[in-house]
């Protein structure tokens, strides 16, 4: 084989099974840092650098389990980031060679990572400045702490800013033209008809632009990680049952029938109550925004394994000539016309909240069917 293409923006699925070769399978456990999802690895050989690898992701926070011979399960739910950035892991890192393969999974999973140098300054047959300058050129910038004595790496925020400035940019057009020309309008003196007319527009128009300012600022903040997030034992019956609540008028204005079945009456999660309402209110409001009338939405709640799956499934009003990649990204939206007003983060915003709780988010399409 000549070439191949690698494309990004495709959820990753199916087995790999290792040959027992070292250095392989060090990249294959180092790789379950990047999915909260348990993750089993079978012919994993016992070696000495395998079985302090695997006891270095047990003190990062994974929960690993022999299930027998030479397979493990691993599931990287609660890494401690604190630990991350301790003198003991920087000490471990340093105790290991194969370390260094830690840095890709923890940079996609978290957008930062120090590590020391590695024993050695050699990797198999490659050089550490290859694994460095390969992170580099895919977006992460690099510095060496002198002080410390350890290598930080971290994903440029640059090329998000220019995304999001370029992409809302046609957004906040809209509203704020709107605004400048009843201004202008109000300012000739119409008549009192008239005068209701042009504020009522003002109102409506400042609503949405602050509604845009508003989600431009929470994706910008969950995309990055920076915000609150206090995950503790969350009853999801009862974020449910708030959610829907505050939805009922709207719903009923949607021509909406909710339709709510759980596997089970309790079903608790560790998650931020605040960040889970404000995920359930995104899917809401886009079902009330792009949903068929006259249909119903369905919200399944059920346990799978150890973790809690909410689905929530709908008929589109319009046609679906988009991915379900594409209606992930920012600023895109159901309808390509741009009707509806909405900043096309909702989507965005809630994957985000769902990763910053260690949660996964996916999306699907069927014909109409929106899940």
């Amino acid at each position: 084989m000549a070439s191949f293409i690698i494309e990004g923006g495709h959820r990753l699925q199916g087995e790999i099974t290792p040959q027992g070769a070292k250095n392989e399978v060090l990249q294959i456990l180092c790789a379950t840092l990047l999915t909260p999802e348990k993750v089993t690895v079978r012919n994993v050989p016992d070696i000495l650098d395998v079985n302090n690898l695997i006891s270095m992701l047990r003190s990062m926070g994974v929960e690993v389990e022999h299930l027998s011979g030479g397979e493990f399960s691993f599931c990287a739910r609660n890494i401690d980031e604190k630990y991350l950035d301790s003198d003991e892991f920087l000490k471990l890192c340093s105790s290991l060679r194969g370390s260094v393969m830690l840095m890709g999974p923890l940079l996609a999973r978290f957008g930062r990572v120090l590590i020391s140098k590695p024993g050695g300054d050699k990797i198999g047959r490659r050089r550490l400045d290859t694994h460095f300058v390969g992170l580099m050129k895919l977006g992460a910038a690099f510095s060496y702490n002198d002080g410390r004595g350890v290598y930080d790496q971290k994903m440029r925020s640059e090329r998000l800013k220019t995304e999001l400035i370029t992409n809302v940019s046609h957004d906040i057009k809209t509203p704020l033209t709107s605004i400048i020309n009843y201004v202008d309008l109000l300012q000739k003196n119409p008549s009192p008809e008239e005068q209701s007319a042009y504020l009522e527009v003002l109102d409506r128009q400042a609503k949405r632009l602050k509604k845009l300012t508003e989600d431009l600022v929470e994706a910008s903040k969950a995309s990055t990680g920076n915000l609150a997030c206090h995950l503790a034992p969350t009853n999801l019956r009862e974020i449910l049952d708030q959610s829907l609540g505050e939805y009922e008028d709207r719903l009923k204005a949607a021509g909406l029938e909710p339709v709510v079945t759980l596997s089970e009456d309790d079903i608790s999660v560790i998650a931020d109550g605040r960040l889970l309402w404000r995920v359930l209110d995104n899917l809401l409001n886009n079902a009330c925004k792009y949903a068929q009338s006259g249909t119903r939405l369905y919200l399944d709640v059920r346990v799978w394994e150890d973790r809690a799956v909410l689905a929530v499934k709908n008929i589109s009003r319009q046609q679906l000539n988009l991915s379900p990649d594409e209606l992930m990204e920012r600023f895109v939206r159901g309808d390509s016309s741009r009707n509806t007003e909405g900043s096309g983060l909702g989507l965005n915003i809630a994957k985000s909240l769902v990763e910053l709780q260690n949660g996964a988010f996916s999306l699907s399409i069927d014909g109409d069917l929106f899940k």
